[in-house]
C-alpha cells in the first residue's frame, strides 16, 4: 500500500494543522505486533466499508496506523483525523477532499480540488453523488481512514457519509474509525456482507499479545500474573499501559501490575478526563449512582436514581461506547470493571452516605427480584444487616442442593464472624456448609451452638431450625457410625411441623437415613428410603441432590445384586455431575464406588481400578464406612488378579477405616473373611486360623463360611470343606449374590475333588443360573480349578455363551509375566500407556486412538507383560519409574 499520507505536506499550501490532521500518526515506543488483527484488515479488502469501533484506549488508531504501515499493495491511503472543529458540513467535506487530493498528489486544476461545498450543498447528498462521480474517474486505488469520527454530531455528515458507503465505487474503500458511530446504519450492510467491523472484544490483548506486551517493557511476569492481569483490565490496551505506569518504582512490581484497580491515581486520571468529564451533569450523576452494583437493569437503575428513562441512557451509553456493555442475551449492562471501581472510589469520597443509601436500594431490589446473593452483598455494604439476614435465610438451602457451596461460603464471609456466631438461624446455616465441605468438627461446634440458641426464635422459625440442627445431626452420626443416634436425628426431622411433605430439607434427611439403612444391610428399607428422596429432588429441581439419590440408589441396586440397573443409575449421575462440573464433589465418590464395584463382579478390571482411584480421591476424610469399602472393592480387585500382598494391605486399611463404627455394618465380615481368604492363599493358615476363631461363635455369615473352608481344603481335607462351604447361610437376601456364588462355586469345586461329577455340575449349573441376569463373572474365576468344570459345561444351551465368555475373558487376570523392562513397549504402546496415566476407560482411549476397545485390550496385556505387571496402577507406577510417562491425577 502506498502510504502517500505519511509524506511530508507542504507548508505553503497547507496550513500547521491540517497538515496534522492528514498524516497518519507515527507511533511512538514499542509497538505490539498484531498479526491477527492485520489478516482480518488484509482480508477486509473486498469490503466498501471496514469500521474499527471500541471506547478510549482500546488501540483503533494504534492499530490503523501500524498496519498500513506493513502493507504493501497499490492502492494510496489518505489519513483523515477529526475533531470537534470538523462537526461542520462544509469543513468536513472539505477535509475529505483536501487529504485525498493530498495523497493523490492532485495538482490544482484537478476535477476532486475544484469541489467547493457551500453550507447550501454540504448539506445534499447531491454534492456527495457529484464528489463520487469524480472519486470513481481516479485512475488509482484509494483508501480513506477516517479517525476519531465519534466527534461529529451534526445529522447531515452522517447522512453524507451513509451515502458514501452506500454508492461507494470499485477503487474506493472507506475505513472509519472511532468510539462510535454517529448516525450510520449498518442492518442492510450486514446483511448484505459488505462492511467488516472490529470491535472491543477483537481489539482487546490476547494473552500472547500481552505477554509480548510485557516481555519488550522488560517486565518478567509468570503466566499466572499475566492471566490476573488480562482479566482485571479484560484485554484494554490502555489499562495494560497504566499498570506499568502504576508499577513503576513501587516495591513489588508484579503484584503492583496485576493487582492494578481502578483508585490507582493513573487510572482514575485517565477515566475522568477521556470519559467520566465528556459527560454531561445527568449522565454523571447517572454514573455515580448505578456504580455500586456489578450488573444493571433498566428497572435496577431507575431504583437507584429515580429516573424513568434509564433504559434510553443505558441503550445510548452502550452504544455511544461509555465503557459499558451488554451482559448476556438478557437487558442487563455491566461497566468495565476498572471504570466501576473508579466510580466507587469518586462516589466513596466524595458521599459516602450516598454509597450505603445505593447499596441498601440495591439490595431490597434483588431481594423483591429473587436474587438473595446479591441481595446480601449489597446489604452488608449497605450497613442494613436485618435484610442482609432475611436474604441468606431465603437462599442457603438452594445453593447447598445446588452445590453452590463456594457462593454460600463466600456469602457468609460477607456477615460479621460475630454476628454469624450470635445468631441461631445463620449459625446452622454455617454448620451445614461446614459439614458439606468436611469441616465436621466445626460443623459439630456450630450445630451445639445453634442449638443453645434456638429458644430465642418463636413458632415456625424455631421449628425450622430444630429441622436444620437435626439434619446435621444426622450426618454426623451417620459420618460416625452411629446409625442409632443418624436414625434418630432422622426422625426429628421427618417429623417436623415446620417441614411439607416435598421440603428439600426432608430430602437431605432422607439421603442420610437411606445411606445407614444401607450400611446396616436393611437394603430394601434403603431402596425404598432413597427413591422418595429422589422423588423430592426432582420434583424441587434441586440437581446436585439428585445427584445423591441417584449414586446411592446405585451402590445400594449393587448390593441387592442388581448391577446393570445400579450402573444405569451411576452413569445418569454421571452424566448429571458432569454437565454441572461436580464431578469431584464429595458425593460422586459413592457414584464411583458403585460403578468399580460393578466392574469388579463383572471381572472388567481396569475400568474397576479408574473408577475406584477416583472414588477414593473424591471420597471425604471424615467418611469411614465409605473409605471402607472403596478400600475393600480394591483390595478385592487386587485379589482377583493375584496380587495378594497389595490386597491384604488394602483390605487391612479397610479395617483401620471402620475402627470404632458404632452399629453393625453390613460389609465388616465380608472384609474380615476376606482377609481370611488372602492368609490361607499366602499360606499362613495357623494365622488364618486365630482370626476365624474370634468369628465362630458369632453371626454366620456367608464369607465367613467360604474362608474357613478354604481353609479347611488348604489343610488337605476336602471333605470337611465341603461340609462348611454347604452350612453356609441359604437364600440371596442373608449376603451379597457374589458371595453366595463364590459359596457355590467352591461347593462345585471341592464336590468334583470328591469325585462326584454329577453333583458338581448340577451345583454349577445352579450358580450360572444366578450369575446369568447380572452378568456375574469374577466369582467363577476365584478358584483355578473351576474351569475344568466350566470347560465340561460348555455344551450346555442355556449357558453356551455365558461360559464361552467366562473361560475366553478378555479381562481374566494377568499371572504371567515377563521381567521388568524385558522388552520396549512399541510408540502405540507408550501412547496407550500415557492415557492409562490421565484415568482413561479403555473406551475413552479407543475414542481418543480411533480404534476399538478390543485392539485397547491388546495392547494393554501386551504392556502388562512386557512391564512385568498385572494391573494399571502397577502399569503407570511402572511407567513412571522408566520415565515413559508421567503421572496422573489418580493415586499410585
Amino acid at each position: 500500500m502506498r502510504d502517500a499520507a505519511h509524506r511530508q505536506v507542504d507548508p505553503l499550501t497547507t496550513d500547521a494543522l491540517i497538515a496534522r490532521k492528514i498524516v497518519v500518526p507515527t507511533q511512538r515506543g514499542v509497538v505490539v505486533a498484531r498479526p491477527r488483527l492485520f489478516r482480518l484488515l488484509d482480508d477486509g479488502s473486498r469490503y466498501p466499508l471496514v469500521t474499527v469501533v471500541a471506547p478510549a484506549g482500546w488501540g483503533k488508531t494504534t492499530l490503523l496506523s501500524t498496519w498500513l504501515a506493513e502493507r504493501a499493495d497499490d492502492s494510496v491511503v489518505a489519513w483523515l483525523s477529526v475533531d470537534q472543529e470538523d462537526d461542520d458540513p462544509v469543513r468536513f467535506w472539505s477535509q475529505v477532499i483536501r487529504t485525498v487530493t493530498h495523497a493523490l498528489a492532485l495538482p490544482p486544476d484537478h476535477a476532486l480540488p475544484t469541489l467547493r461545498p457551500t453550507r447550501a450543498t454540504s448539506n445534499d447528498v447531491r454534492f456527495v453523488a457529484e464528489m463520487i462521480d469524480v472519486l470513481a474517474a481516479l485512475p488509482e486505488q484509494v483508501c480513506l481512514v477516517i479517525d476519531d469520527v465519534h466527534e461529529i454530531t451534526e445529522p447531515s455528515i452522517p447522512a453524507g457519509l451513509t451515502y458514501l458507503v452506500g454508492h461507494t465505487p470499485p477503487n474506493f474503500r472507506l475505513v472509519l474509525s472511532g468510539r462510535f458511530l454517529p448516525g450510520i446504519p449498518l442492518g442492510r450492510m450486514r446483511v448484505l456482507d459488505e462492511v467488516l467491523e472490529i470491535n472491543a472484544a477483537a481489539l482487546g490483548f490476547t494473552d500472547t499479545e500481552l505477554t509480548t506486551v510485557l516481555d519488550g517493557a522488560g517486565h518478567s511476569v509468570e503466566p499466572e500474573d499475566t492471566a490476573r492481569l488480562l482479566q482485571r483490565t479484560e484485554g484494554w490496551p490502555a489499562g495494560v499501559r497504566l499498570a506499568q505506569l502504576a508499577m513503576s518504582g513501587t516495591v513489588g512490581a508484579t503484584a503492583a501490575l496485576t493487582d492494578l484497580t481502578g483508585e490507582e491515581s493513573v487510572v482514575a486520571e485517565y477515566f475522568g478526563t477521556e470519559v467520566f468529564d465528556r459527560q454531561d451533569p445527568a449522565t454523571r450523576e447517572f454514573l455515580l449512582h448505578t456504580c455500586v452494583t456489578d450488573a444493571l437493569t433498566a428497572d435496577l437503575a431507575d431504583a437507584l436514581t429515580g429516573r424513568n428513562d434509564s433504559e434510553q441512557l443505558l441503550e445510548t451509553m452502550a452504544r455511544t461506547n461509555t465503557f459499558i456493555g451488554i451482559q448476556g442475551r438478557r437487558p442487563w449492562y455491566r461497566y468495565h470493571q476498572l471504570f466501576a471501581e473508579t466510580l466507587r472510589s469518586t462516589l466513596r469520597r466524595e458521599d459516602p452516605q450516598r454509597m450505603r443509601a445505593q447499596h441498601r436500594t440495591a439490595a431490597r431490589w434483588h431481594l423483591e427480584h429473587g436474587d438473595a446473593v446479591a441481595a446480601v452483598r449489597h446489604a452488608v455494604d449497605g450497613g442494613d444487616l436485618a435484610t442482609a439476614r432475611l436474604a441468606l435465610g431465603r437462599v442457603w438451602l438452594r445453593l447447598v442442593l445446588d452445590g453452590e457451596l463456594t457462593t454460600l461460603n463466600r456469602v457468609l464471609d460477607l456477615l460479621p464472624r460475630d454476628t454469624v456466631s450470635a445468631d441461631a438461624e445463620l449459625v446452622l446455616v454455617r454448620a451445614v456448609l461446614h459439614l458439606e465441605s468436611g469441616r465436621h468438627r466445626r460443623a459439630l461446634a456450630d450445630v451445639e451452638t445453634g442449638e443453645r440458641l434456638i429458644h430465642r426464635l418463636d413458632g415456625a422459625d424455631r421449628a425450622r431450625a430444630a429441622a436444620v440442627a437435626a439434619t446435621v445431626r444426622l450426618r454426623l452420626a451417620q459420618l460416625g457410625g452411629d446409625i442409632n443416634g443418624a436414625r434418630h436425628a432422622g426422625e426429628a426431622v421427618l417429623s417436623s411441623p415446620a417441614l411439607e411433605v416435598d421440603d428439600p430439607l426432608r430430602a437431605m434427611a432422607l439421603l442420610g437415613l437411606g445411606v445407614c439403612e444401607y450400611f446396616t444391610g436393611r437394603r430394601a428399607a434403603a431402596q425404598e428410603i432413597l427413591r422418595e428422596g429422589l422423588r423430592i429432588a426432582r420434583t424441587t429441581g434441586h440437581d446436585y441432590l439428585v445427584t445423591g439419590f441417584l449414586s446411592q440408589l446405585a451402590v445400594v441396586l449393587t448390593a441387592q445384586d442388581r448391577p446393570v440397573e445400579a450402573v444405569d443409575a451411576a452413569q445418569e449421575a454421571v452424566a448429571l455431575a458432569q454437565r454441572r462440573g461436580w464431578g469431584a464433589t464429595p458425593q460422586m465418590a459413592v457414584t464411583w464406588h458403585a460403578l468399580g464395584w460393578a466392574h469388579f463382579l463383572w471381572n472388567r478390571l481396569d475400568e474397576a481400578d479408574l473408577y475406584l482411584d477416583r472414588a477414593e480421591l473424591a471420597a471425604p476424610s471424615g467418611d469411614a464406612a465409605l473409605l471402607a469399602v472403596i478400600h475393600m472393592v480394591q483390595g478385592l480387585v487386587q485379589s482377583l488378579r493375584r496380587n495378594h500382598d497389595a490386597a491384604l494391605a488394602l483390605l487391612t486399611t479397610a479395617e483401620r477405616d471402620l475402627g470404632d463404627v458404632i452399629d453393625r455394618f453390613v460389609f465388616r465380615s465380608y472384609i474380615q473373611a476376606e482377609v481370611v481368604r488372602l492368609l490361607v492363599a499366602t499360606g499362613r493358615l495357623d494365622e488364618a486360623d486365630r482370626r476365624l476363631a474370634a468369628h465362630r461363635d458369632g453371626q454366620p455369615s456367608v464369607s465367613l463360611a467360604v474362608a474357613e473352608a478354604e481353609l479347611a481344603w488348604a489343610r488337605g481335607d476336602a471333605a470337611a470343606a465341603l461340609v462348611v462351604v454347604e452350612s453356609a447361610p441359604g437364600g440371596t437376601g442373608s449376603g451379597f449374590l457374589d458371595q453366595h456364588l463364590q459359596a457355590r462355586v467352591l461347593s462345585a469345586v471341592l464336590t468334583a475333588e470328591l469325585r462326584r461329577p454329577d453333583d458338581a455340575d448340577r451345583i454349577l449349573e445352579e450358580a450360572l443360573d444366578l450369575a446369568l441376569p447380572g452378568h456375574y463373572r469374577q466369582p467363577f474365576l476365584q478358584f483355578g480349578e473351576a474351569r475344568t468344570l466350566l470347560e465340561a459345561h460348555r455344551g450346555c444351551p442355556a449357558h453356551r455363551r455365558f461360559v464361552a465368555d467366562l473361560l475366553g475373558a478378555d479381562d481374566a487376570p494377568v499371572t504371567g509375566a515377563a521381567g521388568p523392562g524385558a522388552e520396549v513397549l512399541s510408540d502405540r504402546e507408550v501412547e496407550v500407556l500415557g492415557h492409562l496415566a490421565a484415568m482413561l476407560t479403555a473406551a475413552e482411549i479407543g475414542a481418543e486412538m480411533f480404534v476399538s476397545v478390543n485392539t485397547v485390550k491388546t495392547h494393554l496385556k501386551s504392556i502388562y507383560r512386557k512391564l512385568g505387571v498385572s494391573s494399571r496402577r502397577q502399569a503407570v507406577a511402572r511407567g513412571v519409574e522408566l520415565g515413559i510417562v508421567r503421572p496422573g491425577p489418580g493415586r499410585m
